[in-house]
Order: structure tokens, then C-alpha cells, then sequence
């Protein structure tokens, strides 16, 4: 689930992103999927696409432009546009497969939370 974060967007005027097997991927897939899990207002598709995005940054040597694609972002001014028509098709494949491994991986154990009063705090 946690894939379809850097798929698409909610709310925005996107066009259909290429998916597995020749078909487009719904732009509303992603709240869709949270709904049919019953987690609608438990979980946002915007925290996925965060989540993707920290991840590209801090964790991979991809290049900005090839994250900001796979998120359907629009890259650079007008003036860089128009001499770049690519879509980064094969690097943004790489990018998803890395975050697909990336997502598979289990979870690291969660830190050990200790819980300090503001008393406590005072006297030290």
C-alpha cells in the first residue's frame, strides 16, 4: 500500500501515469485503496507521497528531477520545459523499484519512549 504513495496525487489536475502491463494508473487509485482497507481518516495518500519523497532525498543518490517526476511534479521553469520533453520513463522505474525493495524491507524496531513528567523535569 504504502507504493502508492509516489504514484499519483489527490486533488489536483494530473494526467494517468503509466502502470504495470501497457494500463494507465487511476489518480484516485491510492484513496481508493484506503478506503477498501477501511483506514479513510486514519491515513492521507499525501503522507505516502511524503513518505516517498523524504525517503528519495535522504536515503538515495537519485537525482531531484527523476523523484519530482515520479510524484507527477512539474520540473523546472518554463524555459527549462521547453527544451525538455522527456518523461524519464526508465530512471523513474528505477526509482519505484528501489522504493518497492524499500518498502518490503521490515520495519526497524521502534525506539524504547520514556515518559518524563514536567515535575520530574523541574527537579533536575
Amino acid at each position: 500500500m504504502r507504493m502508492f504513495g509516489a504514484l499519483t496525487g489527490r486533488g489536483r489536475k494530473q494526467k494517468k501515469q503509466p502502470g504495470v502491463f501497457g494500463k494507465n494508473i487511476d489518480p484516485d487509485a491510492p484513496m481508493k485503496l484506503i478506503e477498501k482497507r477501511g483506514l479513510k481518516g486514519k491515513v492521507t495518500a499525501h503522507g505516502f507521497r511524503s513518505a516517498f519523497r523524504n525517503w528519495a532525498a535522504e536515503q538515495t543518490n537519485f537525482p531531484r528531477e527523476i523523484a519530482e517526476a515520479s510524484l507527477a511534479h512539474t520540473i523546472g521553469d518554463a524555459t527549462e520545459r521547453a527544451y525538455h520533453r522527456g518523461d524519464f520513463i526508465a530512471k523513474r522505474r528505477q526509482i519505484m523499484d528501489a522504493w518497492a525493495r524499500y518498502c518490503a524491507e521490515p520495519a526497524p524496531k521502534a525506539a524504547e519512549i520514556i515518559e518524563i513528567s514536567r515535575r520530574e523535569l523541574k527537579t533536575r
